[in-house]
């Protein structure tokens, strides 16, 4: 073991800080994005709809988690590609972009990382992840999906944290698979029409974790009905 000499010095660099930012940043945005509307739009079409209209760069939280995911995505499905994947299908009948992280045999497989300090209990506690695989599995018409999550801060059975992967089967019934075309199919008709029109009024809000001032760069802008005049919920939203 080396003794730490007495007079060491360290003191934080935080222009180097901030080069290392901007050039994950750089990473993170060198693929350009397919015009048009995809299917993790419709997980928040009131973001969708901000994202198409105006663009924001990414912040410095943002870049730290995207860029763990984006190395994580690379090792779980084996790919030395770390580029990004922004729309590399189209499907005519719907008219989505979409990106599936992988497909085995018509089966789509959604690769996600969770910073959660609790596994879930119940499909509810996947329901975004759950949403974007879902669209995956209507578009490819497939009954059957795979979701992978690696939990970032899982603890094991003394207690410590440490990665976890957990792997989960998706099935449900033809009608309603059916039932779920017909969802994304409205979804992207209204974000197609509310960029028509230049108006998002219509879509609908976005989960509530995903809302506020510290949240969302078009806070000011989109002023959510019931959260945006409340102050008691951006209080609530800021702890």
């Amino acid at each position: 073991m080396i003794t730490l000499p007495p007079t060491l010095e360290v003191s934080r660099d935080v222009v180097a800080e901030r080069e290392l930012y901007e050039k994950a940043r750089a990473w993170l945005t060198a693929d350009e994005r397919a015009p048009g509307i995809h299917a993790s739009d419709l997980l928040m079409p009131r973001k969708g709809y901000f994202r198409a209209v105006d663009p924001q760069p990414y912040t410095d939280r943002q870049v730290g988690l995207y860029m763990v995911g984006r190395v994580l995505h690379a090792f779980i499905l084996g790919s030395p590609d770390l580029a990004a994947d922004e729309g590399s299908k189209h499907n005519e009948d719907l008219g989505l972009y979409y990106s599936p992280d992988k497909i085995r045999d018509g089966v789509p497989v959604e690769v996600k990382t969770s910073r959660s300090w609790k596994e879930p209990t119940t499909f509810a506690d996947l329901d975004i992840y759950l949403e974007q695989l879902l669209t995956y599995m209507a578009i490819e018409r497939s009954v059957e999906g795979k979701l992978w999550v690696l939990y970032l801060n899982a603890k094991d059975a003394n207690n410590r944290t440490a990665p976890t992967f957990r792997v989960y089967n998706v099935t449900l019934s033809a009608d309603e698979l059916e039932a779920v075309r017909l969802q994304v199919r409205t979804l992207t008709n209204d974000l197609s029409f509310a960029l028509a029109r230049k108006d998002f009024s219509a879509l609908p809000l976005c989960p509530e974790w995903a809302c506020g001032p510290t949240e969302c760069p078009w806070w000011r802008i989109c002023q959510p009905p019931g959260r945006y005049e409340n102050e008691v919920w951006v209080k609530r939203r800021s702890r």
